[in-house]
């Protein structure tokens, strides 16, 4: 992302990035400027947070619009990331998974869906990508249909579930108070 390179290159050296979206729910939007009317094609929102000089910004990009750069007030998204950044590394989100009986054995079978939601982050410090996890939604859900997820507790208790949180946290106050300016691309 351009973005985050431009950022480096201006030595900051600590970046989230964090994506909330759904495959196959994005919508067009249509908006006006200039008294020309602009549609596009809004699907995923990426979210910015990055660390500089013990301060925390963010900034949002998505197909349609860049937004403004803010400052917010939090430092628990590092607290969090760098207290397990050991664990984070190692952790693998695991898929709903259930166990059938089938010829008087145990067997474990899976589950998905089309058009769950996902949460995706990347933490990049010195340049170098630390952490990525992808959270299907649907692979946090403790039941589907009568079938109980055998890694409902593994997967809510990834200590990258709790930089999922904050991030959810943020973004959600973010957007509560209308932080973000739009500027067309």
């Amino acid at each position: 992302m351009n973005f985050v390179k431009a950022l480096q290159s201006k030595n900051i050296d600590t970046v989230c990035v964090y994506k909330d979206y759904c495959i196959g729910c994005g919508k067009f939007i249509k908006y006006q400027e200039d008294s020309i009317t602009y549609f596009c094609f809004h699907d995923i929102s990426t979210y910015i947070f990055w660390l500089d000089q013990g301060k925390t910004f963010a900034s949002k990009k998505d197909n349609c619009f860049d937004y403004s750069t803010i400052e917010i007030d939090s430092t628990s998204l590092w607290k969090i990331f760098f207290t397990y950044e050991n664990q984070i590394k190692e952790e693998k989100v695991k898929p709903f998974e259930y166990l059938v009986w089938k010829n008087k054995k145990k067997e474990i079978q899976g589950i998905s869906i089309n058009h769950s939601r996902h949460l995706h982050f990347e933490i990049s410090v010195n340049k170098d990508i630390i952490a990525t996890m992808n959270f299907d939604e649907f692979d946090l859900e403790k039941e589907h249909n009568g079938s109980v997820n055998i890694n409902y507790s593994h997967n809510w208790n990834l200590k990258g579930k709790k930089i999922i949180d904050e991030l959810e946290r943020l973004v959600s106050c973010i957007e509560g108070e209308k932080l973000f300016t739009k500027n067309r691309q």
